[in-house]
């Protein structure tokens, strides 16, 4: 048996669009006649979610991700601290789109942004480079790093 995951698209119980993850354990024989697929729908209309569903799993979600950047609708996260013990956990917003990656966290912001609303890290692609910019300091109105990925390139290992 493999732990193998199942993301089911549909309208919630609360008559939002929203995504259930779900968990299977599953046979190789599941897996390849879909299975998993209709066990993972069933959980989701036990949780009230409504037809129709689309669900897909790890040989499908890359075609999903790939076009996830043109919903231009951030994607929800949080972390959790794996340092003390306290469980405490920052959530925060990963945007995608044709600009570039860019990461927003509850409690952090830019200078030009509301508490909340701005972002403390962009990935961007600019003049054939690629770019981490960092806002470190909130105070402090250009980006406190630049990272630049040239020497990251698979062409540079020794």
């Amino acid at each position: 048996m493999k732990n193998v995951k199942v993301i089911v698209a549909g309208i919630n119980a609360a008559g939002k669009s929203d995504m259930l993850v779900c968990y299977l354990d599953s046979s190789d024989a599941d897996i390849a006649n879909g299975t998993h697929i209709v066990k993972a729908e069933r959980m989701a209309l036990n949780r009230g979610y409504l037809p129709p569903l689309i669900s897909f799993d790890k040989t499908t979600d890359s075609s999903i991700a790939n076009v996830v950047c043109h919903l231009d609708s951030p994607i929800p996260f949080s972390l959790d601290d794996n340092g003390d013990g306290k469980n405490k956990i920052v959530a925060g917003e990963i945007l995608i789109n044709q600009q570039g990656v860019t990461i927003r966290l509850d409690g952090f912001s830019d200078h030009k942004s509301d508490d909340d609303n701005g972002y403390v890290a962009a990935m961007e692609f600019y003049n054939d480079r690629l770019y981490l910019n960092t806002w470190s300091d909130i105070n402090n109105e250009d980006a406190t790093h630049r990272i630049c990925f040239d020497q990251a390139s698979n062409g540079k290992r020794a």
